[in-house]
């Protein structure tokens, strides 16, 4: 249920686990060290997901963030991809309540309308912000198929 292997340790899978706050999170590798609050990139590989830096890429991802730190090959690190995150690290944005947040050359952006569900979109701006490096984001858990 939710893990699987018959090895000395164990394999992550992609099944979204709900806390009793109702966010949605998933336990991943850590390909790399994981900064708290920071978005990264999931992706499926080898350890089942494995979270690592936001690329150029056209492999297919979710967007999620960790509320913790973790050390580069942390095994079942709780990294939320549904439901609020607040303090979020991103570049520095003026975003407005509703907007959705995207992901373009490896760049978060503010899309600077409401959220759609585009290919590129990965989460909705919860509280207005004037230049700030921190944001209130609820996270949707959409599949980025394209990110160039």
């Amino acid at each position: 249920m939710g893990i699987f292997g018959f090895t000395s340790w164990m394999y992550g899978s992609d099944e979204i686990h709900y806390g009793n706050d109702g966010r949605g999170y998933v336990l991943a590798y850590a390909s790399e060290a994981l900064t708290a609050k920071t978005p990264y990139a999931l992706i499926w590989g080898q350890y089942g997901l494995q979270a690592e830096a936001t690329a150029d890429d056209t492999r297919s991802f979710i967007i999620g963030v960790p509320e913790d730190s973790f050390a580069s090959g942390t095994k079942g690190c709780k990294i939320y991809v549904k439901g609020i995150v607040e303090d979020v690290i991103t570049p520095s944005l003026s975003v407005t309540a509703g907007h959705a947040f995207g992901i373009l050359n490896n760049v978060l952006t503010d899309v600077g309308a409401a959220y759609s569900g585009a290919a590129t979109e990965w989460g909705v701006c919860a509280t207005t912000s004037t230049t700030s490096t921190t944001q209130d984001i609820i996270l949707t858990g959409h599949l980025i198929t394209n990110a160039t």
